[in-house]
């Protein structure tokens, strides 16, 4: 795919999830003030840090249990789903919060981190499914974040200026946003394949099948140590730009010079990436990523910090559409949602380790976290390119060695499959109109 003039050729459902993408994560204004409300409405400093350590593990458990529907029910059954179940549970935290009590908000905080991203693993199902594997797939997982990261731009910015008034109206507009979306999909995602749901051959679990898959686990594995170092954005560099006597707007500026860069940027890189192997390209990206936060032992004046963030923001830039692409091309048949929903871990499980350890060795001596931070990256790295162990996969979206897209693996029924097959007739029926017979509109039945 020549770039950018052939991304008319990407098909409808990657504009479709784009556009999707951009309502929703638009309307994700509750988590940026989660806090400030929950303290607004007298919540304690211990309750309110247990709220969001719980809406945390929700967003962990969505990976694993939203890859798993994506392959049993679908993904649009599983967006759609997640859409709807997420707006539900941001209207129950709003009213646990005003009147209930902390038992109540904590269910809800979790519903709700595990419902809004259920859908996360179905949208790489649904790229993998629609895009031809190689360059065209990494345009349409950059495309995607592009508009992910424009309708995470705006949003706060709308939510803050909201939230001087009231709180209400952020649960409310939140919940809203979701359903836009949820009923986008219902109405525009392509119909659920339900022919791998009528006979399921005997064989092996799907979670042997990934811990066998071992350029799987490397890549893994250097995913979670690139996204400990890159949640530093969140937890240490405010703490080290407070240190040094910065207001809070500068370090709003540095994460506006962040987001402008990947908004800017991404797609039209792809053009580069998807000329070099996929392991070369993910490597580059967590070595940026180091490099970036380990630039900072070096002090933190204004050239320093702004070098820093464009060294850092360059991981995303290349990476993150690349590696989308390995994992959907990478999984075997009928296992792309669970794959997807096993790299999500290292989201959630990076963001969940990221404070530990940034603080730890912050609290330490903050030159110790900014080197081990490049220490991580380039571990990172030599996962994916030291002889023997590298998961060489040729060409940018190309499948890796071992198992690879369209071949397809055993898996044994578990417990839960007997309820989903019991369920999967109504998400069909909601998901999915029907199809005219085919002598309905055949002129010789007349």
């Amino acid at each position: 795919m020549r770039h950018p003039r052939d991304l008319r050729s990407l098909p409808r459902t990657v504009w479709i999830l784009a556009a999707g993408s951009l309502i929703n994560r638009f309307g994700s204004f509750v988590l940026p003030f989660l806090v400030l409300y929950l303290r607004d409405r007298q919540y304690s400093a211990a309750e309110t840090g247990a709220a969001l350590a719980l809406y945390g593990a929700g967003k962990i458990a969505a990976g694993p249990s939203g890859g798993y529907l994506s392959d049993r029910l679908g993904p649009k059954a599983t967006t759609v789903l997640s859409m709807f179940a997420g707006a539900t549970a941001m209207l129950a935290l709003w009213l646990s919060a005003e009147l209930l009590g902390p038992r109540e908000v904590d269910f809800a905080a979790f519903s709700a981190g595990w419902a809004s991203e259920l859908y996360r693993p179905a949208v790489t199902a649904l790229i993998a499914g629609s895009a031809a594997a190689g360059p065209a797939q990494v345009t349409a997982f950059a495309v995607y974040q592009l508009a992910t990261n424009v309708g995470l731009a705006l949003g706060p910015a709308v939510g803050g200026i909201v939230a001087r008034h009231s709180f209400a109206p952020l649960f409310i507009g939140d919940a809203a946003t979701s359903l836009a979306w949820g009923a986008l999909a219902l109405a525009a995602l392509p119909r659920d394949a339900t022919a791998h749901s009528a006979t399921r051959p005997s064989g092996t679990r799907a979670a042997p099948v990934i811990l066998r898959d071992g350029a799987f686990l490397r890549f893994w594995t250097a995913g979670l140590l690139t996204n400990v170092v890159l949640f530093q954005a969140q937890v240490t560099l405010p703490l080290w730009m407070t240190a040094h006597r910065y207001p809070s707007s500068a370090y709003g500026v540095l994460l506006a010079l962040s987001a402008v860069l990947t908004a800017c940027f991404q797609l039209p890189l792809t053009a580069v990436t998807t000329r070099f192997p996929a392991w070369i390209v993910v490597a580059i990206g967590s070595l940026l990523a180091g490099a970036g936060f380990g630039m900072l032992a070096l002090g933190a004046s204004w050239p320093v910090l702004i070098l820093s963030v464009l060294i850092w923001s360059g991981c995303d830039l290349v990476a993150w559409p690349v590696a989308g692409a390995w994992v959907a091309a990478h999984a075997p048949a009928g296992l792309t949602g669970r794959y997807a929903g096993a790299r999500s871990l290292t989201f959630g499980l990076g963001l969940a380790l990221a404070p530990v350890v940034g603080t730890t060795l912050y609290t330490m001596e903050p030159r110790v976290l900014w080197l081990s931070c490049l220490a991580l990256g380039a571990t990172s790295a030599l996962l994916l390119l030291v002889p023997g162990t590298s998961v060489r996969v040729g060409r940018a979206g190309d499948a890796g060695p071992g198992l690879g897209q369209g071949e397809p693996v055993e898996v044994t029924d578990a417990p839960a499959d007997e309820i989903i097959d019991l369920l999967r007739p109504c998400f069909q029926a909601l998901t999915q109109p029907p199809q005219p017979s085919p002598t309905q509109h055949d002129p010789a039945a007349h």
